[in-house]
């Protein structure tokens, strides 16, 4: 159960993610997708019940093993028509955002993940990459959500050094070109810290594909995110809330389920897996080496590589190639050393003819 559509890029790399799972657990796994578009409607009561109908009566007659709830809409759904729609049916979720032990109203057959955005990891890696950072720059607007990145921000601001400078930038306060214009005025001991960006004092709304790149391209420091969705834009990158990872790991617990694990015995992932990735051109522009990212970071846009991209089979074509020219070698001192038996048994006969 989906709480949003496909093109919507976080849950898309969720379904990616359950897809490469359940694809690796070498079981046969037939699965049902209902899409609840809750980005683009409104969540009402009769919405709900409307949408519980739909279901109930699209589903009829299907015995289901096991049911995965993407993202918080998805889960309050559960919550609400789970016992009527799939009773007794294990409940597995993923994406969901301030996580509460209530949400599960003491329900022991529902686990899952959670998603926690880490600020202060991406700070903590930016400053690692970027010794000379004395002021961040953090962006958002003034959106609900934008509003609750900056608060986040702010509660962590306690945890760094006093002397390291924080900065807020608003949307809300102007347009993206003037947003782009600021940026390309800080100075290099700064860094930006880029978080919610979707709507400007005008009204206007923008999609990541549209203001990421302009404002990348305007900072003259490297840009730094939280979620890997606002990735492939020329953002350097962070430690980043990952929908794929969400969804792989939740199918894994799917998996575990299937396999006969009883759901009451795998817990609730409190730790969000998160991810570490970064933009190989990026790290060009800002002159920053791969030996200093964290151990196993991703990397995006770095250049074809044969023999990253097919490593194992070059080598098992190599080790073939060298085992037949060793067989080839051998094969030419056999013929030799038959050649000159050959040249000594000749010269022995013909000794022998002329006796």
């Amino acid at each position: 159960l989906n709480s949003y559509h496909r093109s919507f890029t976080f849950s898309d790399n969720e379904m990616r993610g359950i897809d490469d799972a359940f694809d690796k657990s070498g079981i046969k796994i037939e699965t049902y997708i209902s899409y609840m578009d809750m980005k683009r409607i409104p969540t009402t009561p009769q919405y709900f019940s409307q949408l519980k109908e739909l279901i109930r009566e699209g589903y009829k007659g299907v015995r289901f093993d096991a049911v995965l709830a993407c993202d918080n809409d998805a889960l309050a759904f559960m919550r609400k028509y789970r016992d009527e729609l799939f009773p007794g049916v294990p409940v597995v979720f993923a994406g969901i955002n301030d996580f509460d032990e209530r949400m599960l109203d003491g329900r022991r057959d529902i686990t899952g993940t959670i998603e926690n955005t880490d600020y202060a990891g991406t700070i903590d890696i930016a400053l690692k990459l970027h010794p000379a950072t004395k002021n961040i720059v953090a962006v958002t607007d003034s959106t609900t959500t934008g509003k609750a990145y900056r608060s986040a921000v702010e509660k962590i601001r306690p945890d760094f050094p006093q002397s390291l400078g924080f900065t807020y930038l608003s949307l809300g306060d102007m347009t993206l070109d003037e947003l782009a214009q600021k940026l390309t005025k800080l100075n290099s001991d700064s860094i930006v810290l880029l978080l919610h960006y979707f709507v400007d004092r005008n009204g206007t709304a923008y999609t990541v594909q549209e203001s990421t790149p302009l404002l990348s391209k305007s900072s003259p420091v490297p840009v730094f995110v939280v979620v890997d969705t606002r990735m492939g834009f020329g953002a350097l990158g962070g430690h980043l809330v990952s929908g794929y990872s969400q969804g792989e790991t939740a199918a894994q617990m799917v998996v575990k389920i299937l396999g006969g694990t009883d759901v009451r015995t795998i817990p609730v992932l409190l730790e969000s897996p998160n991810i570490y990735m970064f933009d190989y051109r990026a790290m060009q522009r800002f002159s920053i080496a791969e030996k200093d990212l964290p151990q196993g970071s991703i990397l995006i846009n770095k250049p074809f590589s044969v023999l990253d991209r097919y490593g194992p089979q070059l080598f098992t074509i190599l080790c073939v190639v060298i085992v037949l020219c060793g067989l080839v070698v051998f094969l030419l001192f056999e013929i030799i050393k038959r050649k000159r038996m050959e040249a000594t048994l000749f010269k022995s006969e013909e000794k022998f003819r002329t006796i």
